[in-house]
């Protein structure tokens, strides 16, 4: 019986990593980012965009207006992405992650490619970031005043209270910083400057947006997942 429970927890962690494997080529954020930005067109320039046409492009943020701070780590930024899971015990050595809280945050996400300018439309986006900075807590390794900022905004605490946490937590916060290349993919519409009031000097700007509601923007700061374009 203990030999056939072993092959059992075995063929069972076999599958968990399988699977796992298989969401990290396929599924994933990152995998399907990536296949998004591969398989669009070879690109183009932002001056280049016909009204509604839906294509790829690259640019440098800038910073209009007054930037967003990140929640763990405070660092200023146009946009940021932060993911908290849980590390559930299931049996033995069986364990997965399961996610409390995901956000994605975007203010005045703008990139210039010369003279000219796209808005970042954030509301509707899959996007994948480099360089997030991870951080643990539980079991003696105290979260951070930050952290435990960040949990109880959602409801949630580390230690104590209806929602103690003592499992394993893992937290990670991806930022794109002003000067950072970015590709994106989406729906361009130009504007004039003062119908988005936004303190750019050019009359007119280039709205990438999301083609619907099942077709976000796609958009990412990976220098492998970019093409070349002299911006």
């Amino acid at each position: 019986m203990h030999y056939n429970s072993s092959l059992i927890i075995l063929a069972i962690a076999a599958l968990i990593l399988g699977g796992a494997l298989v969401y990290v080529f396929f599924f994933s954020l990152y995998a399907i980012t990536k296949r998004k930005l591969f398989k669009t067109n070879n690109g183009i320039k932002i001056s280049s965009f016909q009204n509604g046409e839906v294509a790829k492009t690259v640019g440098k943020v800038k910073y209009i207006g007054k930037p967003l701070v990140a929640p763990l780590s405070g660092r200023n930024c146009a946009y940021y992405h932060v993911l908290v899971q849980e590390k559930i015990r299931v049996k033995h050595s069986i364990s997965y992650w399961h996610t409390l809280i995901e956000e994605r945050v975007g203010n005045n996400l703008v990139i210039k490619d010369g003279n000219y300018y796209a808005f970042v439309e954030t509301s509707r986006v899959k996007s994948y970031l480099t360089s997030h900075i991870p951080y643990t807590s539980g079991f003696g390794e105290a979260p951070t005043k930050q952290m435990e900022n960040y949990l109880l905004k959602y409801g949630y605490e580390s230690k104590g209270g209806i929602f103690k946490r003592n499992n394993w937590l893992r937290y990670k916060e991806g930022i794109i910083e002003e000067g950072e290349v970015i590709t994106v993919v989406g729906k361009g519409i130009w504007k004039r400057k003062s119908e988005i009031q936004l303190k750019i000097p050019s009359e007119k700007i280039l709205i990438i947006e999301s083609l619907n509601d099942q077709v976000p923007v796609f958009f990412s700061n990976d220098p492998n997942l970019k093409y070349k374009l002299t911006i």
